[in-house]
């Protein structure tokens, strides 16, 4: 026969032996959960991701269609220009060099855009990164 201390403590240790096995299941089930929530996340942000870049490529497409644009235009000036008799072409030159200016002014202004875009794609990331880090975190 047992005595007292003896089967309290086989009771204690097989009420350890449940509640070890309890929270390992729900440890088990958090993690499930968690992993389930993370991978929900994770496309979620590579869709967004791919939106914003599909976008910004795109952008980048029609800034370099229209960059191309005013140099071949410029270009095409220029050997017009070459072919004119040197008279013509002195009246002709000033303009032509404050439309290059100008040209550079716009181009700049395109690659400003496409710069702009991307800062606020990086932006909305770092946001994203950073409901990521903090949806796990225990709220207040």
């Amino acid at each position: 026969m047992e005595t007292p201390q003896v089967i309290i403590a086989i009771k204690n240790t097989k009420f350890a032996q449940e509640y070890v096995s309890e929270l390992w299941e729900l440890l088990e089930q958090e993690k499930a959960r968690i992993e389930a929530k993370m991978t929900k996340m994770r496309e979620h942000i590579y869709k967004f991701n791919d939106m914003c870049w599909d976008y910004t490529s795109v952008q980048i497409k029609k800034a370099k269609e229209k960059t191309s644009e005013i140099i071949v235009k410029l270009q095409d000036i220029k050997s017009l220009l070459a072919e004119l008799p040197a008279s013509n072409r002195a009246t002709v030159q000033p303009s032509f060099s404050t439309l290059c200016a100008e040209a550079a002014i716009v181009t700049n202004k395109i690659t400003e855009c496409i710069k702009m875009g991307c800062d606020e794609n990086q932006r909305r990331l770092n946001v994203r990164f950073h409901e990521l880090a903090t949806t796990l975190q225990p709220s207040s």
